[in-house]
């Protein structure tokens, strides 16, 4: 669904696992079709593509340079830290939209929710990586 980042692991995986592991409903007001199932797959999507993003820039298949050199641990808290984040920015949008009294918040991906669908996940995982990027950098002398 959503091309680049660990945003997009989130939504492909979250988008999977409801079909076979139904566990009930989370948070109806916001959005009837989300899912706890669907939550949990976005935060296994959102671990596995950091873990795979580490075990790259660790296998120098990532060049140095372009990527932090963290730990697989770190990146694997990293990936359920932002797993939940990219969650909770895909309810937070949700209920901006039922509050507003709209389905989609654009017509430039027809189907899809509008540009803000695309790109939820990202009001509350960009301010946390950047910010834990900063922490890194500064607590690295860098």
């Amino acid at each position: 669904r959503r091309v680049g980042g660990k945003g997009a692991g989130k939504d492909v995986v979250a988008g999977w696992l409801p079909s076979w592991l139904p566990l009930g409903a989370v948070l109806k007001a916001a959005s009837p079709t989300k899912t706890c199932t669907g939550v949990l797959g976005g935060v296994l999507g959102g671990t596995v593509t950091a873990v795979l993003t580490g075990l790259l820039v660790h296998a120098e298949i990532i060049p140095a340079g372009s990527m932090p050199r963290w730990s697989i641990g770190f990146y694997t808290v990293l990936g359920v830290v932002v797993g939940v984040c990219a969650v909770i920015g895909d309810l937070f949008e949700s209920v901006l939209k039922r509050v507003a009294g709209i389905k989609d918040s654009g017509r430039l991906f027809p189907g899809h929710g509008g540009c803000l669908d695309r790109m939820d996940s990202l009001l509350f995982v960009a301010p946390l990586y950047y910010h834990a990027a900063s922490i890194i950098v500064h607590t690295s002398g860098g």
